[in-house]
């Protein structure tokens, strides 16, 4: 089972790290307010992913 680790950068990129390995954390997927991509990057773990993040409604 993968897991991930979600964090927020100053410029409201939700990022999303795969820390299923912890000695090698690589980054999975980065998503921006009103950004929809066109293919899904990781399905095992972006499928599941966060989905609408309350407080970043703007």
């Amino acid at each position: 089972m993968p897991y991930a680790y979600v964090a927020a950068d100053l410029n409201d990129a939700l990022i999303i790290i795969d820390i299923s390995d912890p000695s090698n954390p690589t980054l999975q997927w980065t998503w921006w307010p009103g950004w929809r991509p066109r293919v899904r990057s990781s399905p095992g773990l972006v499928a599941r992913g966060a989905g609408r993040v309350p407080g970043w409604e703007k």
